[in-house]
């Protein structure tokens, strides 16, 4: 058993109606799908959970049919907007009256939070069961991010993912990177050979909630994304809407479940499909082949070197008869284009995260054209209204920064009781043009000012406050920094914000 407390490599894809984990045990071959102990024979987790009246949850598949479950949790962290209130109607009374909404008290963060420390313990509790561990591994958590995401939901996922535990452990480590990265990375590994360094492969992510396309670029030790992402709020949801218009109009079902939904869109494998169905599909399956034709646009536009594969991925790719109407559309734009499908396309990106942190693909390096610098207030000694302030430096040009690099430093804060006590984050490219590009609010409700050196001047109180500021260079979608400061042990301030012209270096 002692091989099996060498580190362990954990891919999360947490999905708007599904959830995926794969791993890789140390000394073993593949790459193994999890599923929940109660539903072993299930693979993915519904991304759903429960509360009873006494605070208790219930997760995934333990949620029970009187339960009241809380559905597409994950659209509220950035992608409510994507619902007009007549189709959040409509989806409440086909999947239940909780779906797209908070219990009180909550908000998007601490439910998905909730979700995913359910989904992280009983995945722990299984792996020492099944392969009788004497204590939990050192495991590198790998989650995936959508391409298009705002930089607040980014943020508010690494939220709920810290409320969830994953960063609890010091052994742990936690990572992120894009579901295009994961994608690439899943082909790559089930299809060697298929993506040649310069070629350029579009991948399609049909979701149970949108779908998306974009080009990347394969280099020789990675791929890039070349495009920004073309796509619909839709798919998998749209279909059941669609469905779900036609039963209550055609068929006069008051209130038409999810399970009738899906017993009519199961239809759609069969070539004698009832129209209803068949149109339902075709509505969205146009859309995507739009979508695809703007990414053939930029190619165009943009001169970059001719798609030779088209990936499909995600839940609604498993369908045939939408994996060949796409197919047809391609071949009739471009006959040279190949489709690829990997052998179950729902778990493709979480088997993509997996191999992404096993294959321990040397860290992208960067460069940077800006300073970064942190500005600490310090109120001068003629108590002028107007703060001074010390500059620690952070990121300068001509020094070489990965994602994940974290440094600190200690700072005296000088301030008077009344004020609000800001810091503030410089960027400059040369002086004296530095800029403030964001502030941050120090909570100090905490902190004792009786125990704090002072001095007295002109009848204000200015304190002196030591603080330890952390930083850390975040890299996944998009590129941020990341700070927490801390005082006494407390923390009293939290950050996290883009910043601009951090360069991949290219050796």
């Amino acid at each position: 058993m002692q091989k099996y407390m060498d580190r362990w490599t954990v891919g999360i894809d947490f999905g708007a109606t599904k959830t995926v984990l794969t791993y890789k045990a140390p000394g073993e071959e593949d790459i193994i799908d999890w599923n929940h102990p109660s539903h072993p024979s299930i693979i993915p987790i519904p991304s759903s959970i429960a509360y009873g009246d006494n605070g208790a949850q219930a997760w995934g598949h333990d949620i029970g049919t009187d339960m009241p479950a809380h559905r597409f949790t994950k659209l509220l962290l950035d992608d409510l907007r994507a619902f007009d209130p007549a189709d959040q109607r409509r989806i409440k009374a086909m999947v239940g009256a909780r779906s797209l909404d908070l219990p009180p008290g909550t908000n998007c963060t601490i439910v998905v939070g909730h979700y995913l420390r359910q989904l992280r313990q009983t995945f722990e509790e299984a792996m020492r069961v099944q392969w009788h561990l004497p204590c939990l591994p050192p495991f590198d958590w790998w989650f995936t991010l959508p391409v298009n995401w705002s930089f607040e939901a980014e943020i508010n996922m690494r939220t709920a993912v810290e409320a969830a535990g994953f960063y609890e452990r010091p052994v742990d480590t936690v990572h992120f990177l894009s579901e295009a990265e994961a994608a690439m990375a899943f082909v790559a590994s089930h299809q060697p050979g298929i993506q040649q360094v310069g070629e350029t492969v579009m991948v399609s992510d049909n979701g149970g909630h949108r779908h998306l396309s974009w080009l990347m670029g394969v280099g020789p030790l990675a791929v890039r994304q070349l495009t920004m992402v073309t796509g619909i709020m839709g798919g998998g949801i749209a279909i059941d809407l669609n469905l779900y218009d036609y039963l209550v109009k055609n068929i006069r079902m008051p209130i038409p479940r999810v399970d009738t939904v899906i017993r009519a869109k199961k239809q759609f494998i069969d070539p004698e499909m009832p129209i209803f169905v068949g149109n339902a599909i075709n509505r969205i399956v146009e859309i995507i082949v739009q979508s695809i034709t703007a990414q053939l646009i930029q190619v165009g536009e943009r001169k970059l070197p001719p798609i030779c594969i088209l990936v499909l991925v995600g839940g609604l790719s498993r369908s045939c008869y939408i994996r060949d109407r796409i197919t047809q559309h391609i071949q009739q734009l471009d006959h040279e284009i190949e489709t690829i499908v990997g052998k179950d396309p729902i778990l493709a990106v979480g088997r993509g995260a997996t191999l992404r942190g096993v294959a321990g693909i040397t860290p992208q390096v960067y460069d940077s054209l800006h300073h970064y610098a942190l500005a600490v207030p310090t109120r001068g000694a003629d108590n002028d209204q107007a703060y001074a302030s010390s500059r620690h430096p952070v990121i300068t040009p001509g020094r070489r920064y990965v994602s994940g690099q974290r440094g600190s430093f200690v700072a005296e804060m000088r301030f008077d009781e009344r004020d609000v006590v800001r810091l503030g984050v410089l960027r400059w490219t040369d002086e004296p043009g530095a800029g403030w590009i964001a502030e941050f609010t120090c909570d100090l409700s905490e902190i004792n000012l009786s125990y704090l050196n002072c001095s007295r001047t002109r009848g204000v109180t200015i304190y002196r406050l030591d603080i330890q500021v952390q930083w850390e260079i975040v890299v996944t979608i998009r590129r941020a920094l990341r700070w927490v400061v801390r005082a006494h042990g407390i923390e009293v301030a939290r950050k996290i914000h883009p910043i601009e012209g951090l360069r991949p270096v290219q050796d």
